[in-house]
């Protein structure tokens, strides 16, 4: 067995500084005397030979680094520098394996097989090196202190009971002693995370209550704005009623004939575009009648706007002026006219003054607006 491992160690040792020193020669040739770029095993002794952006001496240069580096280790054939090798003698073999199978089989890629071969033996020589290469040096010093403190340990043994409690016993209690100190502190510890934790947690319920609240108080405040809008809403119809009180009564003292007649000349006047205003008839926020004028300067046919919300067709931009009015119309305070933006039904905006009168439509209170283009 010892004579089987030198002679491979020396095997090994002659291939690698072999073709170390060929290839290193090679080099030397292209590079500096433009030799041929022969044989083509050397070029292939690494993957990187199938990238087309590195040229033949740069894969030269790295086939001599890699041989290089696998020879140095090979020399120094320690069980750590022997497993390193594995590394650029598997890519030597990758690269020489890649370009066999790469294209077809040809005198011509003799040397390769060849090669091949080669790497293939010294990468079996080197496994089976490892396994039979004695331990470290260091490894075999503490072995030897290990069995040294066994026997003294072992000794111990034949020394008086006397002896064996006054030195075990100390021993035994600073044992005890220090582990009890460790769990404590490690359920101190534990402790202190669990409270941690537990703060947190309330930390993060006092916010969410906080979050709660805000919610609830948002809710209650949209109840209430939306009582208010409603109770806008009636008071709004019953101030009309009182501000116009000589109407109603006109109107109450007319015949049934005359109302038709007054409706029939309204219908009239808005459906009959005679006239450049836009007008229409509302009645709480719903368009009663409009004419050609309105629908057209909207965009809309009138069909589509009939009993439709004229808040609908209000811009985001306007609408606190609508709100302003009706409020002032809930103080009692006249409001003959505001200005307000209309979204039409290309979604372009159009700023226009709405001018307001109170009437009484189908025997109910209405508003006819009056709409100009600013």
């Amino acid at each position: 067995m010892e004579r089987y491992k030198d002679i491979s160690w020396i095997f090994t040792c002659c291939f690698f500084i072999f073709l170390s020193i060929f290839i290193s020669v090679k080099f030397i040739f292209i590079f500096f005397l433009k030799a041929a770029y022969e044989p083509s095993f050397i070029f292939e002794m690494t993957p990187l030979h199938l990238l087309s952006g590195i040229n033949s001496l740069q894969l030269i240069f790295l086939s001599l680094l890699v041989i290089l580096f696998d020879t140095y280790l090979h020399v120094k054939a320690t069980r750590r520098n022997l497993i390193y090798s594995y590394l650029p003698t598997i890519l030597v073999l990758a690269g020489l394996g890649l370009s066999m199978m790469l294209n077809e089989i040809n005198t011509s890629y003799i040397l390769h097989y060849v090669i091949f071969g080669f790497f293939l033996a010294i990468l079996l020589i080197d496994h089976r090196r490892i396994l039979t290469l004695p331990v470290s040096p260091k490894k075999e010093q503490d072995r030897s202190i290990l069995e040294k403190k066994t026997p003294s340990f072992l000794e111990t043994k034949n020394v008086t009971p006397i002896y064996e409690t006054s030195y075990k016993q100390p021993k035994i209690i600073t044992a005890t002693t220090s582990k009890n100190f460790e769990v404590k502190d490690e359920s101190a510890a534990l402790i202190k995370n669990v409270q941690a934790l537990f703060d947190q947690l309330q930390l993060k319920t006092k916010k969410l209550e906080v979050l709660e609240n805000n919610i609830e108080e948002r809710r209650k405040k949209l109840i209430e704005q939306e009582n208010l809008f409603k109770d806008y809403l009636k008071s709004y119809v019953e101030s009309t009623e009182k501000s116009v009180p000589l109407v109603k009564d006109s109107f109450r003292k007319t015949s049934d004939e005359n109302q038709v007649i007054l409706g029939e000349k309204i219908k009239d006047n808005l459906i009959i575009d005679n006239e450049t205003d836009c007008v229409a008839i509302i009645q709480r926020g719903i368009l009663k009648k409009i004419n050609n004028c309105f629908a057209n300067m909207l965009g809309y046919q009138p069909e589509e706007l009939v009993n439709k919300s004229l808040f609908a067709f209000i811009a985001s931009d306007g609408i606190d002026e609508v709100k302003k009015h009706y409020l002032r119309r809930l103080k009692d305070v006249s409001s003959g006219s505001y200005k307000t933006v209309f979204l039409k039904k290309d979604d372009s905006k159009l700023l226009v003054e709405v001018t307001v009168e109170s009437v009484v439509y189908d025997g109910e209170n209405a508003e006819i607006i009056v709409i100009k283009q600013v």
